[in-house]
């Protein structure tokens, strides 16, 4: 399967969408949406100015970038106060993990303002806090900060030492021509085309009457992934034992559906 299924299935999915229909032998045909376990997932969509609606004058410049890896990042600037009011930013940068991203945050030290680029200028960096950022929808999150215990230069204790915790975050701004979604689809690159695959999938033989079929839709600002299934009968359960959700037939009930052999 192509590498945006493999995404589905990497967060796991879940089973929303009722059947319509079932036959008098007790089988049933029923179509299956599958989501992403996660509320929403970190993609370019999220770069722009975060504030912090609790504090006064702060918030996080926060940025969905490529480096060619293969993988999602994040950089984050933070723009702040130390403990006694002086302005002052941190940066950082980490991988992104489905809707959050784990981030040390640092500052620079020892550096004049224009200073030449020179690595025998006494620049000091100093990571002042982890920070692990994580996020509700495309216009909310929050970042849980946990200050390092160090020393900064010159033997003053962690500038920002005791002033963590949970902070809320409200985005401000978005980048002109991207928009949010929270799901796959926001990091399809322009020119893209759009992509459309179904195709039959394995019976284990468990119940060899049973078929089944996948159907992935990928546009611009949608991705769909169903799959559907006929000639099963309720109760069944498939295969593994991880539950991912409850397949429901309209005035019948519910059972729960694995779907770990099929997929």
């Amino acid at each position: 399967m192509n590498g945006a299924i493999n995404e589905y299935k990497s967060q796991k999915i879940s089973i929303e969408k009722q059947s319509t229909c079932a036959y008098p032998n007790g089988y049933v045909a029923g179509t299956a949406l599958t989501t992403p376990v996660h509320a929403v997932m970190i993609t370019k969509g999220f770069t722009g100015i975060w504030s912090q609606p609790d504090q006064e004058s702060q918030g996080f410049d926060f940025q969905v970038i490529d480096q060619n890896s293969g993988n999602r990042q994040a950089i984050v600037y933070w723009y702040t106060y130390d403990t006694e009011g002086n302005p002052m930013w941190l940066t950082g940068i980490g991988d992104v993990e489905g809707d959050q991203v784990e981030i040390e945050l640092l500052t620079v030290t020892g550096v004049k303002n224009l200073q030449s680029n020179n690595t025998s200028n006494g620049r000091r960096v100093e990571i002042l806090a982890t920070a692990v950022f994580k996020f509700t929808n495309c216009s909310n999150g929050e970042v849980n900060i946990k200050p390092n215990s160090i020393s900064g230069t010159g033997g003053k204790p962690n500038s920002i030492s005791g002033t963590g915790g949970i902070v809320r975050m409200q985005r401000l701004t978005q980048v002109l021509g991207i928009e949010c979604t929270g799901g796959i689809s926001d990091d399809k690159k322009p020119g893209e085309p759009n992509e459309e695959n179904e195709e039959f999938l394995g019976n284990t033989g468990i119940y060899p009457q049973g078929n089944a079929k996948y159907h992935f839709k990928e546009w611009d600002n949608s991705t769909s992934f169903e799959v559907e299934m006929e000639d099963v009968p309720t109760g069944l359960r498939l295969q593994d034992s991880l539950t991912v959700g409850s397949f429901s037939l309209r005035g019948f009930q519910s059972f729960p559906v694995y779907l770990g052999s099929w997929l």
